[in-house]
């Protein structure tokens, strides 16, 4: 991933889903590309934006375990909160 602003310009971003208190890894991926998050993920997923792709693919491990999920703004969308609602 290029950032140009940094001062070391290129990077590897891993979208990645975590415990909060533990720091255990639970789930993740590797963003290889513009539109690499849609990569694996069914049909009904794509529908979608990709912030809440992005999430409800990264939550699969966890759920309907009745767990709290925190995340930053760019993940945050009412789409997501109608889907997380379900």
């Amino acid at each position: 991933m290029y950032m140009p602003n940094k001062p070391c310009k290129y990077g590897i971003k891993i979208v990645c889903m975590t415990d909060a208190k533990t720091h255990y890894f639970y789930n993740g991926y590797i963003y290889a590309c513009k539109d690499s998050d849609g990569y694996g993920i069914n049909k009904a997923l794509k529908q979608f934006f990709k912030p809440t792709q992005s999430v409800l693919r990264l939550i699969r491990p966890i759920e309907n375990t009745n767990r709290k999920i925190t995340a930053d703004n760019w993940f945050s969308s009412l789409e997501l909160v109608e889907q997380l609602k379900h």
